[in-house]
């Protein structure tokens, strides 16, 4: 399973960050992600919520996130733009570290 954390300090600079979570430790992927976020618009309560990302084999992957403490999920394509709580923004493979 992978998260993304959204921080910024000011609206206008966001970086995205990417972590593995495995069993024991949660790693920083840097530049290993097997795929980006690329974001056209994030609204303000987007900013330090994580989400994260379960894929299929078929190009395919399950967003999930937390409502008031309940557990939330969307079905998506990779490449596929995506309009919800978060913003709008599309998930695509890192081509330098495919997804597994």
């Amino acid at each position: 399973m992978v998260e993304r954390a959204v921080s910024t300090m000011n609206p206008t600079f966001t970086q995205v960050s990417y972590f593995a979570k495995g069993r024991l430790k949660i790693t920083e992927l840097y530049k290993d992600s097997p795929f980006i976020v690329e974001y056209d618009t994030l609204f303000p309560h987007a900013f330090e919520r994580p989400f994260y990302l379960e894929f299929d084999n078929k190009n395919g992957y399950k967003f999930i996130y937390e409502v008031e403490e309940e557990e939330q999920s969307e079905l998506h394509k990779i490449d596929e733009t995506v309009e919800n709580q978060f913003g709008k923004f599309r998930i695509k493979k890192n081509e330098a570290a495919p997804v597994n």
